[in-house]
């Protein structure tokens, strides 16, 4: 099974889903906004890209293992603590 990794922001979370991930323009993506969310309830996933660059993952929040939500979240205390220490 494949892994999909997904990283919006400094967030990162892990998907075992092996759907086929569309690739799309951030500008088309702005235009077909309803129409991809509507297509993002259905299961889909895109990337949307900014120039060819890949820049965001829209996807359903399904798509979320709420272990590795759990895990975020651990990692974003331990690190507000390492820097809340430092100063």
């Amino acid at each position: 099974m494949m892994r999909i990794f997904v990283m919006m922001s400094r967030l990162v979370y892990w998907s075992d889903r092996d759907d086929a991930v569309q690739t799309i323009g951030s500008h088309e993506a702005k235009t077909r906004l309803p129409e991809l969310l509507r297509s993002v309830e259905q299961g889909s996933i895109f990337t949307i890209t900014r120039r060819g660059v890949p820049i965001a993952r829209l996807m359903g929040i399904t798509h979320l293992d709420p272990d590795d939500v759990a895990g975020v979240i651990a990692r974003m205390k331990r690190a507000r603590a390492e820097r809340s220490s430092v100063t």
